[in-house]
């Protein structure tokens, strides 16, 4: 999964970097226009990027916990996002019994992630319709521990469950398909990858 993130931020540098390079084009030629043209020209693109400074954030990701969802809400250039994943994961069926650890066979034990919950804080960069945001945050992921008696092909759940915090970080993109909406993809280093919608308060 780690690899999958290392491409896809060269990925979405590259479409920055490009998106950059056209920006700066489309404005050396703005430097043929007149005075007036050249004002009302420079109006519009400042609306564009006022666009969605005051907005609600929604998302729904799937990854290694199985499906999540999320919401926020972005201000200005900064942004508040809370993520839930867990739903619909690969968790094999097992006895809801709990296995002592002393029936525990040999070598049995696996964890599965069947919760996160994240805090996540992002700031957003626009390149006129386009924005590009990254996002640092806290998460918490909870992990169903199974294993199997000796001699047993079924899985029981042991005792504990394990809890894991840590640092996370997202990297992503959307992109204005009106001056109400915006849709874009990101990658959530623990609920994978993510659609997000982008709803602009009046």
């Amino acid at each position: 999964m780690k690899d999958y993130f290392k491409y896809f931020s060269v990925v979405f540098f590259l479409l920055i970097l490009s998106t950059a390079m056209m920006n700066v084009m489309h404005a050396q030629d703005e430097e043929y226009y007149d005075d007036d043209e050249y004002y009302e020209d420079e109006e519009f693109v400042e609306d564009e990027f006022e666009l969605f400074d005051n907005a609600l954030l929604f998302q729904l990701s799937y990854g290694i916990p199985g499906f999540g969802v999320g919401a926020g809400y972005r201000y200005t250039n900064f942004s508040a996002q809370f993520g839930l994943s867990g739903f619909a994961n690969n968790i094999p069926n097992y006895n809801p019994i709990t296995l002592n650890e002393a029936d525990i066979a040999p070598d049995s034990k696996k964890s599965y992630t069947t919760l996160v919950l994240s805090i996540d804080f992002g700031y957003h960069y626009n390149f006129n319709k386009l924005t590009a945001f990254g996002t640092v945050g806290y998460y918490s992921q909870t992990d169903t521990v199974l294993a199997k008696k000796e001699g047993e092909d079924q899985w029981y759940r042991t005792r504990f469950p394990e809890t894991t915090p840590g640092i996370a970080f997202s990297l992503g993109g959307n992109y204005a398909v009106s001056e109400q909406l915006a849709l874009g993809l990101a990658y959530h280093t623990q609920h994978g990858v993510y659609f997000q919608a982008v709803m602009k308060l009046d």
